[in-house]
């Protein structure tokens, strides 16, 4: 199961977490300005290397990590996608109980009535990005988008710019 983020919105949350925590010092249009050459071989040494971990990719992948489709073909190609079930995080805030039960249901497991929906961790303090950034993020990765609506057969539900 992978539940997938608006790109635009994780990238700038990853960003701020990564400044909580004192491992970024960028502003965040320099970090990703400098993400290119920050990651640049840790993809594919990802790829290559079954033990392979890279703090950098993990702290600074703020864009990187945003190209779903990209990633999603990888693990269709190993697991198939008849295997996967790709949620979208605004189909769970929208309907938590239908997003459960789709869930359950996809695990084989009766839903359960009773069930209280868990309460929302790791909210952040939500402050958004500034509206031109936003835009140039969304323009970014418009394209990505664009083919993972095509690897998923139906639309997202992000805005493109």
């Amino acid at each position: 199961m992978v539940l997938l983020r608006d790109p635009a919105l994780r990238a700038w949350s990853h960003h701020r977490h990564e400044r909580r925590l004192g491992v970024e010092t960028l502003d965040f249009e320099d970090a990703i300005e400098q993400e290119p050459a920050r990651l640049a071989g840790e993809t594919q040494r990802l790829l290559d290397e079954a033990d392979a971990v890279s703090g950098l990719h993990e702290h600074f992948s703020y864009l990187a990590r945003g190209r779903y489709a990209e990633q999603l073909e990888r693990w269709f190609e190993a697991f198939g996608s008849e295997r996967m079930l790709v949620l979208f995080s605004e189909d769970h805030f929208g309907d938590p109980e239908g997003t459960s039960n789709r869930v359950l249901d996809w695990l084989g497991i009766p839903p359960n009535p009773s069930d209280a929906a868990p309460p929302i961790a790791n909210r952040g303090d939500g402050e958004a990005p500034p509206p031109e950034m936003l835009h140039r993020l969304r323009t970014h990765f418009a394209p990505e988008n664009e083919r993972l609506a095509r690897l998923l057969g139906r639309a997202v539900p992000w805005p493109d710019s």
